[in-house]
């Protein structure tokens, strides 16, 4: 059973983050890897005498997809890689009976009539190498029905466990704590929620993890959301910058009303590189900060990002400068200030963005 503990109010805000658009079938998700999604849809009527046989065939397609889906999370490697199409594992089986999607995190997705009792929503997908947390919500509007929070760091200590628990009207209720966790950092894993009268029942992986009862009619759920990444976001370099072997990556979505977004590399007594996308003014800054003293600033005029459009920067460490290049095409090139590379151990990102991917 799990443990409960009360939780200081909070603003839903300080869990939501900027809705992403669904992507096509040919995607793959870059927060909790390779995302996939079953929401339930309208029912499918028997025909007179048939029911029990139409009930078999509907249960046996149901278990090929989610078998599909499986197998189609085993072969994501989560270093970036595409995976093949979807639609030639999904050919014959009955649109009617279950949506598959395929996306990147954040997720929102409605939930066409709403949940009813003996429904069953099922989630696949990777939990990357470095990820601090995630959440698998059932919302109505602003108000948190059902909240499923993987965390793996308890204050500074390297921890897993999962937190449930609800927010109506802006304030969080008392948590309920499972002291272990079924999603391991860089493991793939499926997670099922099925909705009875009186709770959720959460299956992870096929077997099952926990019992929510209901605070709020589970009725009032409207749509799905699935989150990952907190902004600002921060990173250990394990053993500095390395010349020709490093590389950063870092893949996102920009807000649409984004003023500003960007990333820094640091080392203990300041900045070696900060490079900010500055919308306003539509340039890049970069420079670099020694003991609190900034210094010369060199900007680019040609903008590589966009409001409200998903991107890819890789950073790319030479023995003499840094390559950044954005979407695939070389944006600009910073040459090396602070020349202990080794001691460079911080990435830290910031700014109007929801990251999806970060590497290392």
């Amino acid at each position: 059973m799990g443990k409960k503990r009360n939780r200081d109010k909070a603003q839903v805000k300080d869990i939501d983050m900027a809705t992403g658009e669904s992507k096509s079938i040919n995607d793959v998700s870059r927060d909790v890897d390779a995302l996939a999604v079953s929401l339930p849809c309208t029912p499918v009527k028997s025909p007179p005498g048939k029911k029990g046989k139409v009930q078999m065939n509907i249960d046996e397609k149901i278990d090929s997809l989610i078998n599909a889906v499986a197998e189609l999370t085993s072969k994501c490697d989560g270093t970036f890689q595409r995976v093949e199409s979807m639609e030639r594992v999904l050919e014959n089986t009955a649109s009617s009976i279950t949506t598959l999607t395929t996306t990147r995190v954040p997720f929102s997705k409605p939930i066409q009539g709403g949940l009813r009792d003996g429904m069953t929503i099922t989630v696949c997908g990777r939990v990357l190498p470095n990820a601090d947390r995630f959440h698998v919500n059932l919302q109505r509007k602003s108000d948190v029905v059902l909240h499923i929070n993987p965390r793996y760091t308890w204050f500074w200590i390297s921890y897993g466990y999962v937190v449930h628990n609800s927010c109506q009207n802006g304030t969080w209720d008392w948590e309920e704590i499972k002291s272990e966790t079924p999603f391991p950092r860089g493991q793939t894993f499926t997670l099922q929620i099925v909705v009875t009268q009186d709770s959720y029942k959460i299956s992870a992986n096929g077997k099952p993890f926990s019992e929510y009862k209901h605070r709020m009619p589970f009725q009032n759920v409207e749509n799905i959301y699935i989150g990952g990444m907190k902004i600002p976001y921060k990173s250990i370099i394990h053993g500095g910058l390395q010349p020709d072997k490093v590389i950063i990556i870092i893949q996102g979505d920009i807000s649409p009303q984004a003023n500003r977004m960007g990333f820094s590399l640091r080392h203990k007594t300041g900045i070696a590189f900060d490079c900010i996308a500055c919308f306003n003014e539509n340039e890049v800054v970069c420079n670099s900060c020694e003991n609190g003293k900034w210094g010369q600033e060199e900007r680019f005029t040609d903008m590589p990002f966009r409001r409200g459009q998903p991107f890819q920067v890789t950073i790319c460490c030479s023995p003499d400068n840094y390559k950044v290049f954005v979407n695939g095409g070389l944006s600009h090139t910073y040459n090396h200030r602070y020349t202990k590379l080794q001691e460079i151990d911080v990435l830290e990102i910031n700014g109007n963005v929801q990251l999806s991917f970060v590497q290392p």
